[in-house]
């Protein structure tokens, strides 16, 4: 019995095909680093503050000690960079405690959407299948933080992200043209349009355009974290039409290098994406420079990346020490939550 493969792309990933052997090896193989960085990891912990605070919004120790215990679940895997040496439990508490302090301030004119069964649409994962044949079922997921509803206004998906910088129109700024929004949007409007019966549907319908914005919390070492959040970023149709064309074309360079069974050059060695303007280097860098300095065979790099990685399958919708079942393939595909049926 032959048994399908599956690859899920979501917006970290479709953010990483600049340079498309980092997202094969990515999202395709499943290499990953042996541990996690510490702050993202103390994002995740921080999100899940977040989410527990809206869930149980006159208690403040249930969002404190999910994210603590966040936090403890990964400790002894972390990787401390030098940079953000920081962001440990100590600092990720304080953070909390000031966004529980400034929870009202922080969603003022906010209003997060309640869906049919009174639950909250917050942290909704999502599962849309983009081809299927015989040998390949490849997705897109992700999972939204909020869809809120602005007093007196439009419908908005808002994004809660951790950062350490500390420009912040500047910060923000990047959000015009980055494809998580998009990917969001484009999701929300792909089940509105095939599932047009369906609750998350009935909730959009006659809402008008979706905005998204984003929620900052600018981390530092030496001042007190601080909370903004973003102008409206719209999204017009011909914006969504390429995203979608984008998409498409990605998808069709995946099943086609999977068909031919081949390492895909390293484009960014090509396009310079393998080092950001700020230094850092993409996880794949020595594995890719040793091909270049070597002339090293496809063999070879692979023996490179299994002594510096390890494989797993690469679960956007487990992230943030989520769920560890098994997700089936029948549960996952056409899935936002339980908002489609």
């Amino acid at each position: 019995m032959i048994t399908k493969k599956i690859v899920r792309i979501d917006a970290s990933s479709i953010k990483d095909s600049s340079c498309f052997r980092r997202f094969y090896l990515t999202t395709v193989e499943g290499y990953c680093n042996r541990g996690i960085n510490n702050d993202i990891h103390y994002g995740t912990s921080f999100h899940k503050c977040v989410e527990e605070a809206a869930r149980n919004p006159n208690n403040k120790f249930i969002p404190i000690k999910a994210a603590m215990d966040t936090w403890n679940e990964k400790e002894s895997e972390l990787i401390i960079k030098d940079t953000a040496k920081f962001l440990d439990l100590t600092h990720l508490t304080f953070a909390c405690q000031r966004f529980l302090d400034q929870y009202d301030s922080i969603y003022e004119g906010l209003e997060i959407i309640t869906k049919s069964d009174n639950s909250l649409m917050i942290e909704d994962k999502f599962s849309i299948p983009l081809y299927e044949d015989n040998n390949l079922l490849i997705l897109l997921q992700g999972t939204i933080d909020s869809i809120v509803k602005i007093r007196g206004g439009c419908i908005c998906i808002g994004d809660w992200k951790t950062t350490r910088s500390y420009n912040f129109d500047e910060y923000f700024s990047v959000y015009k043209l980055s494809p998580q929004l998009k990917t969001y949007l484009w999701a929300l409007l792909w089940y509105k349009k095939n599932y047009p019966n369906s609750p998350i549907s009935n909730l959009l319908e006659g809402r008008g355009q979706i905005g998204c914005f984003i929620f900052g919390a600018f981390l530092s070492a030496k001042e007190i974290v601080k909370f903004k959040r973003s102008e409206i970023f719209w999204y017009g149709e011909d914006s969504m039409l390429e995203f979608e064309h984008n998409l498409l074309n990605l998808v069709s360079k995946i099943k086609d290098t999977i068909r031919q069974n081949i390492l895909p050059i390293a484009e960014g060695s090509f396009n310079g994406s393998c080092v950001s303007y700020t230094g850092y280097k993409c996880k794949f860098f020595n594995a890719c420079a040793a091909q270049t300095q070597l002339n090293s065979t496809p063999e070879i790099i692979k023996h490179v990346l299994s002594s510096s990685f390890i494989k797993r399958e690469y679960r956007p919708l487990e992230f943030g020490g989520g769920s560890k079942q098994n997700i089936t393939t029948k549960n996952e595909k056409n899935t936002i939550s339980n908002s489609t049926t």
